[in-house]
């Protein structure tokens, strides 16, 4: 079942649906991974990656790693319970 969240910035309010991919880059970007890294541990391309991390930004209202890495960092209980890594 996708994750279902409020978006990050007032002027995008709502809520939003994230998926499992969304889920995983989320959780790869609060880790430091680059591109190149996420792409190799997902399995997809590099360029495929920068089009998943374009529309995740758009989902949750971020403009860039650090605050979609702030945004993971307080989701990180939901999103490890999503992705069955919370302990």
């Amino acid at each position: 079942m996708p994750l279902v969240v409020e978006r990050g910035r007032e002027t995008h309010a709502g809520l939003v649906r994230l998926s499992r991919r969304d889920l995983q880059l989320a959780h790869l970007v609060t880790q430091g991974r680059i591109n190149k890294e996420i792409g190799f541990l997902l399995g997809i391309t590099e360029g495929t990656v920068k089009i998943y991390m374009s529309t995740l930004f758009a989902k949750l209202g971020v403009a860039n790693r650090a605050e979609l890495s702030a945004w993971a960092t307080r989701h990180d209980e939901e999103i490890g319970r999503e992705l069955g890594t919370a302990p």
